[in-house]
């Protein structure tokens, strides 16, 4: 078994002011890109008895990335994409959502409900449930109530499969053995299948917060606003103003003409957060 963890195989981004922000912004990309690299490459048709194990990435982004790798291995086996012309050898014998079901497993960490119905979409044997303790981003201390917050309504069957049937069958775990262990810390189903009606205060994790990232059409016509996700459950609230053509004035009272985008944040009051970052309650 290959596992592979994010955070890793990104480059130097220099010590600037702005590094530490791209370095975030693009560890989502080079977390996934271990999966169509060995994938595409053919390593998975060279070795066909690997597991591979993407850990700590969710799995909402996963069901997409698959369909599009599948329309590239269909143009590559149409010898061209657009104007560009493909090797025919880069054609593999099976799709790539073929190599994902027979090779690649999932360690999704600290998932969120947008992240539980991805697991359905990909098959729950695929799945593993993860913490990310001791991480910041990490569930802890409120696994619990996050698991209740995805997997309230999922059946006892479907939470033993990634709780614990996954692992088990990629890394040859004895179910039987844990047990005992398993009584003394829990959870039960019962206690996750009663749905959460509040985030605790402090939570930090973001899969306490995937279902609050929306886009809504307010009053102002085209404007648009789309609600972010603040770790210490508070949110950046991000407007902008399309004006095409025309001589608009804007919510502060300020006008534009033509093709313009206004772009305005302001800052939502958070409260205390009574738990430290490197609390591990």
């Amino acid at each position: 078994v290959v596992n592979c963890h994010s955070g890793s195989g990104q480059p130097d981004y220099g010590n600037h002011p702005t590094s530490q922000l791209i370095w975030a912004i693009e560890t989502e990309y080079f977390a996934h890109r271990p999966l169509w690299h060995l994938i595409m490459s053919g390593v998975f048709e060279r070795f066909p008895t690997l597991r591979f194990v993407l850990s700590e990435q969710g799995s909402a982004w996963l069901p997409q990335v698959l369909r599009n790798l599948d329309g590239m291995h269909m143009a590559a086996s149409m010898g061209r994409t657009g104007e560009l012309k493909l090797n025919a050898d880069a054609a593999l014998p099976m799709t790539p959502s073929e190599y994902f079901e027979r090779n690649v497993w999932l360690g999704a960490s600290f998932p969120g409900k947008r992240d539980a119905e991805a697991m359905k979409k990909l098959g729950l044997h695929k799945v593993m449930w993860g913490s990310d303790y001791p991480h910041a981003e990490g569930s802890t201390p409120y696994s619990r109530e996050q698991l209740r917050r995805a997997f309230h309504d999922w059946s006892a069957e479907d939470l033993d499969q990634i709780f614990t049937r996954t692992a088990a069958e990629v890394y040859g775990f004895d179910p039987a053995a844990l047990a005992g262990r398993a009584a003394e810390v829990g959870p039960t189903i019962s206690e996750l299948q009663m749905p959460l009606e509040h985030v605790p205060a402090g939570a930090m994790s973001p899969g306490f917060y995937q279902e609050r990232v929306s886009h809504r059409r307010l009053r102002a016509g085209p404007e648009r606003s789309r609600v972010l996700w603040d770790p210490r459950d508070g949110f950046w609230a991000s407007t902008t103003m399309m004006v095409r053509g025309r001589r608009t004035a804007d919510r502060s009272g300020s006008s534009t003409t033509g093709a313009v985008r206004r772009r305005r944040l302001r800052r939502v009051p958070l409260p205390a957060c009574p738990v430290p970052i490197d609390g591990h309650r």
